[in-house]
């Protein structure tokens, strides 16, 4: 015996249909009915005959339509939105939020630039020009590279501006960020580098250490490493171009020997890896055998969880005092942001409710830019992703591309 609930009916194999055929007695019960559920009721068997002959013909008519369900195929259901879609409003904790209060899209602060002339030419201009000349002070500072004149048969690689808007868990803007990247891409393999691989913590390891530090209520704080890369040294002799908006005048001729990393070249993170965990050991941290970017520490009692996202440092605590002093050991080695508590991390808002132990994750703003990404933007929610008992056979539906659909499962995992 076979158990299944993905069963089809062949209906011709079952003969002819019996019709239903209601008596005459019958029939004047139903027309008795039809006439309590009308607001006026008719007064002769004429009237009830031609409202009787007026319903078959409508029924005729849909029939005839475009809109005809198909034999064997149930209708198309109604999507009726549960009661916590309607509301304009949710609870997490004790306190209402508006769905607007998490709409954070980049349409409420202009578009990032996508080249020099467009920033140049925004009306944030003088923001976007202050961020570029502390981002080529950075790199001057750090002798990230030396202008020297190319050696024959070297190749030159170029550069570019990448410009980013960073925001506050609110989605309030936090500042104007400018990044000198390499086009990496026309790097030699054996010439310009070896080794590239560098790993990075895992969203499921980041998650487990914020459920951990709620539980044992930990402090949770945030810090960033400016400009991460130029800490990393080079192994192999990389030229590239002087940067745009800064060739220095009667030097136009020379090129730039990148003396560290710079972000876009395909050895960088790997260098300011080896470099990073270097300190962190020397620093009495010991490494987490299932993620190598979760790093734990332990001083009598105090304990420290660190979780690294290529410049983000993400720290929990269980002591204010150890905590601060770290922070202040990594300000004093690497130029950093001190973010305070944790409030956005790698995309996801951190709601706490330290005194009940609850801790909440949301991803408003990353939904937004996926949905819009991938044209869905204006789409109603429903409860379930498809009809239910939808059954589809192999070469049913419409055929989709294929980059796209791979795009939009890495988006989901």
């Amino acid at each position: 015996m076979i158990i299944s609930r993905d069963v089809r009916f062949n209906e011709a194999s079952f003969g002819d249909r019996v019709v239903w055929q209601p008596s005459k007695e019958e029939e004047h019960s139903v027309l008795e009915l039809k006439w309590e559920t009308t607001s006026e009721v008719p007064e002769t068997e004429s009237d009830v005959q031609i409202q009787v002959e007026s319903e078959e013909n409508s029924e005729a008519s849909n029939t005839d339509s475009d809109d005809t369900v198909p034999q064997g195929h149930r209708p198309a259901r109604t999507r009726v939105q549960p009661a916590w879609m309607r509301s304009d409003s949710f609870l997490v904790g004790d306190e209402l939020y508006e769905h607007s209060e998490l709409a954070m899209t980049a349409e409420s602060m202009g578009a990032e630039p996508k080249t020099v002339q467009e920033a140049l030419s925004s009306p944030q201009a003088k923001l976007w020009q202050d961020a570029m000349e502390a981002e080529y002070d950075s790199l001057m500072k750090n002798g990230v590279f030396t202008l020297v004149k190319l050696p024959n048969g070297r190749d030159v690689l170029d550069n570019k501006w990448v410009f980013n808007i960073k925001q506050n868990s609110d989605g309030s803007i936090q500042r104007y960020k400018a990044r000198l990247v390499t086009r990496g891409f026309s790097q030699q393999p054996d010439v310009d580098f070896t080794e590239t691989y560098s790993p990075v913590t895992r969203l499921t390891s980041v998650r487990a250490i914020l459920a951990i530090a709620n539980q044992l209520d930990m402090d949770i704080h945030q810090m960033d490493v400016q400009t991460a890369f130029l800490n990393g040294n080079l192994d192999q002799d990389i030229y590239m171009k002087q940067p745009t908006g800064f060739v220095q005048k009667g030097k136009e001729y020379l090129d730039c020997k990148l003396e560290k990393g710079l972000y876009g070249l395909k050895q960088s993170a790997r260098c300011w890896y080896q470099m990073l965990n270097d300190y962190l050991q020397n620093m009495g941290y010991q490494q987490c055998p299932s993620d190598p970017c979760v790093y734990w520490k332990r001083v009598g009692s105090g304990l420290i969880i660190l979780a690294i996202h290529v410049d983000d440092l993400i720290i929990a605590s269980n002591n204010p005092q150890m905590l601060q002093h770290e922070k202040e050991a990594f300000s004093r080695k690497f130029a950093m942001h001190v973010l305070g508590e944790a409030h956005f991390v790698l995309g996801m808002k951190i709601i706490r409710d330290r005194p009940n132990r609850k801790l909440w994750l949301t991803q408003t703003k990353y939904l937004s830019e996926m949905t819009e990404k991938f044209g869905m933007k204006n789409c109603k929610p429903v409860a379930t992703p498809q009809e239910v008992g939808q059954c589809l056979g192999k070469n049913e539906g419409i055929p989709i591309k294929m980059k796209e659909y791979q795009a939009l499962i890495c988006f989901l995992t």
